[in-house]
């Protein structure tokens, strides 16, 4: 007998049976078709529902490697302060804050960190990351490329001179080149990066107490792309880089300078009273 026999002979014995035996048989034969349409209905209900309540994004902030990361993985009282610093309505706007990310210093080591380079170097080519803030390390291999902004062209007069003893400086003119380099395919292997340190010498410089900032004087063209935070007054009681140096900069793909300025100035000097 095929199915559709099958299915006309349990039709045709429910004649004269109350509506309980019809909705019985009902579900016996498409319980699953209709839990995948309920389901399927849900799930577009839901995306729906999230992209028309979805608050656009005032800022969004990535801070690798933080230590004492149990204590920080609750975010929302920080994403309320730098909100009041930087006067932005939470009730309209939202800011993104992820400090739970981690990348070793000399190359991923597994594919979570992949996914973490990955996702951050998809970020600042959609202009969808702000600020970024991780270990000496790989701050400079971010800087190496270009990825910050000039402060000078973002901070105040008075915020420069407070942060210039702070600053971490790369020379524009060696970033150019080996962009210049990297397109045309000439570019030559070696251990040194755009500081004139070697990879062994940059990998030691992520400890407190080891890291030298480059000094702008011997570059052509220095600018001022990254803050180191170990001295901030509030960051080093958070705390946030202790063992490692940390150093923050805002991402130069980024649409919301305003915003990413007051960040910084929370993550130095902390919430306004």
């Amino acid at each position: 007998m095929s199915i559709r026999d099958e299915i006309r002979e349990q039709r045709m014995s429910l004649k004269g049976k109350g509506v309980k035996a019809h909705v019985s048989w009902f579900w016996s034969y498409y319980k699953w078709p209709v839990a995948i349409i309920i389901l399927s209905l849900i799930l577009v209900i839901s995306v729906v529902y999230s992209i028309v309540t979805r608050k656009p994004e005032a800022a969004n902030v990535i801070m690798l490697n933080v230590e004492g990361q149990s204590s920080l993985l609750n975010t929302d009282p920080i994403v309320e302060d730098i909100a009041d610093k930087a006067d932005v309505d939470l009730d309209e706007y939202s800011i993104s804050l992820d400090m739970s990310g981690h990348l070793t210093p000399g190359g991923a080591t597994d594919s979570a960190e992949i996914g973490q380079q990955e996702r951050i170097v998809t970020y600042i080519s959609a202009k969808n990351l702000d600020v970024l803030a991780c270990d000496a390390y790989n701050f400079v291999s971010y800087a190496n490329i270009g990825a910050f902004v000039d402060l000078r062209t973002v901070l105040s007069d008075e915020e420069i001179e407070k942060y210039e003893p702070y600053f971490y400086y790369v020379d524009e003119a060696v970033v150019d080149a080996e962009q210049d380099s990297a397109l045309s395919g000439s570019s030559e292997e070696d251990s040194s990066d755009i500081t004139g340190e070697t990879q062994e010498e940059a990998e030691a410089s992520k400890k407190v107490g080891t890291f030298k900032l480059p000094d702008p004087s011997k570059m052509e063209d220095p600018e001022p792309v990254g803050i180191v935070l170990n001295d901030a007054p509030y960051s080093k009681n958070m705390p946030l880089y202790t063992e490692t140096t940390g150093m923050i900069g805002i991402v130069s793909t980024s649409q919301h300078m305003e915003t990413s300025v007051a960040i910084i100035n929370y993550f130095w000097e902390g919430p306004d009273k």
